[in-house]
């Protein structure tokens, strides 16, 4: 009943904002992209070329990353880890695309990380369809790239509870409060979301759900995003993702989170806490009582840039109910270099600590990501 109402809830608003939108607006939606047959025939190019002279700024950008990884058992690793390539598209006024393609470790992992076309009606109500990164926190949506985050890797609840960089197929409706000036210390902003939905055997481990891109068969998935503005620097927000995740659609899984963050481009602190409620069968056996895991995790990180170099200290740990072998804390030691902006050598030492057992698994990392 949750879901249907916000379903409901959703298409009755994008209804509500298309009926209202003036004459002008339709005309930019309902533009013909066809193209006559004579600019075919006989001619050069094809389809690419003709939606060229329809589409008002095309661009390519994308970001790289390499590492090298020495752990404490001794083992080392040398990674192309990221060649990512973007192509976005500004079709209208309003009308956008984009799309993210990921060449993952030397070319051994190819995949697409979103494919997204924004219909915006105004600044308050923006439709998202396709493939888009989830609004689950400040990370998934916002900062995953390796260029724009301080440390090399991860933090453990952006790989346990919230599995960046995840991605999921539905129909979004964002947007953001306009300030009637400039002057406005709060602009807040959210997202409404259907997707498809994680899927995995009971118990599974979360991260490894993703990729459900088509499953009619199984309910969809609802969550969203509020948050605001603070200012100039800073940022809060509010996360929420409901939806069945095994083959019977009898196990729910229940994803709560805050995200903090303040970044004056000289300091910067960014704090995220997730928890999630993942219902299974003991005994994998739908004849069981279900009962719930209890996961969360947290990260706090703070750091100062002072002439291209950038000293940064983070905390974070993972409690996996049910798991004790998983459940970790981790300081992080970095100092980063940015020959520019998008373009960072980062050093990096881990303390791992796991409950109860030394594994010997502490790690010296080093990193150089680009934007470009």
């Amino acid at each position: 009943m949750k879901k249907f109402i916000a379903i409901v809830l959703m298409f009755f608003c994008t209804t509500v904002i298309y009926a209202q939108v003036d004459s002008t607006f339709k005309e930019e939606f309902a533009t013909d992209i066809s193209v006559s047959p004579e600019n075919h025939q006989g001619g050069v190019g094809s389809f690419g070329r003709s939606l060229s002279h329809l589409t008002s700024f095309v661009s390519l950008n994308g970001y790289a990353t390499n590492e090298f990884l020495y752990y404490q058992n001794g083992k080392m690793s040398l990674d192309n880890h990221y060649f990512n390539l973007l192509a976005s598209a500004e079709i209208s006024k309003h009308i956008f695309a984009e799309i993210q393609m990921e060449y993952e470790h030397g070319g051994s992992q190819l995949n697409d990380r979103y494919a997204i076309i924004d219909y915006k009606f105004n600044d308050l109500f923006i439709l998202r369809t396709g493939k888009f990164l989830v609004p689950a926190g400040e990370y998934n949506e916002y900062l995953y790239p390796e260029y724009m985050a301080k440390g090399v890797n991860r933090t453990y609840v952006n790989e346990e509870i919230i599995p960046v960089s995840w991605g999921e197929v539905g129909i979004q409706l964002r947007g953001k409060l306009n300030a009637k000036n400039d002057s406005s210390i709060f602009k807040p902003y959210y997202s409404l979301y259907i997707v498809n939905g994680l899927k995995g055997p009971s118990a599974g481990a979360i991260r490894y759900m993703r990729g459900n891109v088509v499953d009619a068969a199984k309910q969809p998935a609802v969550g969203g995003n509020i948050g605001t503005r603070i200012g100039k620097y800073s940022n809060f927000q509010f996360n929420y993702y409901y939806g069945d995740y095994d083959s019977s659609t009898t196990l729910d899984l229940t994803i709560l989170g805050t995200s903090f963050s303040f970044d004056n481009n000289k300091f910067s602190f960014y704090g995220e806490y997730h928890n999630a409620q993942q219902e299974y069968y003991p005994n994998f056996s739908l004849n069981d009582s279900k009962l719930t895991l209890n996961k969360y995790g947290f990260y706090g990180q703070i750091a100062y840039n002072y002439k291209n170099f950038e000293p940064v200290f983070r905390y974070d740990q993972i409690r996996l109910d049910g798991a004790p072998a998983g459940d970790r804390d981790r300081y992080t030691f970095g100092v980063n270099y940015y020959f520019y902006d998008n373009c960072v050598f980062k050093i990096n030492y881990e303390i791992i600590k796991n409950k109860g057992i030394d594994n010997k698994d502490n790690v010296f990392s080093m990193q150089i990501a680009v934007g470009f």
